[in-house]
């Protein structure tokens, strides 16, 4: 998957379908927030603002977002 730092998606592969169950076209040119629970979207936000400033994270929730950031 591929977003900008305001979370407009850009791009999504095929595996997405297995890891999240949406198909690439369903999130493409959508947000990353709107597949994101509401309570990570404020550091999600930071995170992409920021990203310099954030240390190895990882968030896994089933029927949601993975997301590793790495510095």
């Amino acid at each position: 998957m591929v977003f900008s730092s305001n979370g407009h998606i850009y791009y999504v592969s095929e595996s997405v379908t297995s890891l999240l169950g949406y198909l690439p076209n369903e999130l493409e040119n959508t947000s990353i927030y709107d597949i994101t629970y509401q309570e990570d979207q404020p550091h999600l936000y930071n995170v992409l603002l920021n990203p310099g400033s954030t240390r190895d994270r990882r968030s896994i929730k089933k029927g949601k977002v993975f997301i590793v950031i790495r510095n």
